[in-house]
């Protein structure tokens, strides 16, 4: 192999290697945005079994962490 050519084949490994890198960091990151996204889910659902519980607006608040309009919007 002349080094012409060993130059390009190790030009292409590292291409390869970003783009391998690249794409696994965007898979992890789709997977926290899903995480945070079920969480967020999760915790809308338990405020509004509260809400329809009668539990008080401002305990709802202060277990949950949401606002109170995105809690009146439930």
């Amino acid at each position: 192999m002349s080094a012409n050519e060993r130059l390009e084949y190790e030009l292409s490994l590292a291409v390869e290697r970003d783009l391998l890198s690249a794409l696994d960091a965007s898979f992890e990151d789709g997977e926290e945005k899903g995480r945070e996204e079920g969480l967020k889910e999760g915790i809308s659902k338990v405020a509004l079994s509260m809400k329809q519980s009668g539990i008080l607006l401002s305990e709802i608040i202060k277990l949950t962490g949401l606002s109170s309009e995105e809690i009146e919007q439930l």
